[in-house]
C-alpha cells in the first residue's frame, strides 16, 4: 500500500541517517551490505522488526506500542509520548501469522456506536 511505501521510506531514511547506531543490529542476508539492506527496507513491503519499528518511531516522532499474546506491551519511542499526546501507533505482533510467519498489523480502536 501507499502507506507502507511512505513508512518504509521514512524508516529507511532514519536507518541511513543513523547507520552507526543501527547497522550492528541489522539482520543482513548473505552477501548483503548495510546499504543493500536500507534499499530493501525502502523498496519492499517485507521489512519490519524491532530495529525498523524503533527507526520508524524516530522518523515519525511518535511512540509505537507493540502488543503480543506472549508478552506485555512494548513501547518504542516512549520519549515522544508527551509531544504526541494520545497519538501513539498501536501494532499487534503475530509470531505465526498463517503462511506469512512473523508479522505486524496496525491496531485500530474499536468504535462503539449507540443504537
Amino acid at each position: 500500500s501507499f502507506l507502507t511505501i511512505i513508512q518504509g521510506s521514512k524508516c529507511a531514511d532514519m536507518l541511513q541517517q543513523h547507520a552507526e547506531e543501527y547497522s550492528p543490529f541489522a539482520e543482513l542476508k548473505t552477501d548483503m551490505t548495510y546499504e543493500d539492506y536500507v534499499v530493501r527496507v525502502r523498496s519492499s513491503a517485507d521489512w519490519g522488526g524491532q530495529l525498523e519499528i524503533q527507526a520508524l518511531s524516530l522518523a515519525l516522532e511518535r511512540p509505537l506500542v507493540v502488543y503480543s499474546a506472549t508478552s506485555p506491551p512494548i513501547t518504542m519511542g516512549e520519549h515522544f509520548a508527551e509531544n504526541a499526546g494520545n497519538n501513539a501507533i498501536h501494532l499487534s505482533y503475530h509470531r505465526h501469522y498463517y503462511a506469512l510467519g512473523e508479522h505486524y498489523n496496525k491496531v485500530v480502536p474499536k468504535v462503539v456506536t449507540e443504537e
